[in-house]
């Protein structure tokens, strides 16, 4: 099943149905994770579609913080 995005006045929640993978628990994320294919997430890395392992939901994070603070 697809991510879905659902944006309300108040709130922007993001349903995503697989759930975590491998060594990442709700415990330890988003500080931990795992691919499904690491040889393909490497290569993604190499070739510079992805900047950093890990970096998109501490970004995700500090911009909904952010966000939040400017109201």
């Amino acid at each position: 099943m697809p991510i879905r995005i659902y944006q309300y006045t108040d709130r922007v929640e993001i349903m995503n149905p697989g759930g975590l993978y491998g060594k990442a628990r709700p415990e330890n994320f988003p500080n931990v994770n795992d691919y499904r294919n690491p040889v393909v997430a490497e290569a993604m890395k190499l070739l510079r579609y992805v900047n950093m392992f890990n970096h998109g939901v501490h970004n995700v994070q500090a911009l909904l913080k952010s966000n939040v603070s400017a109201r």
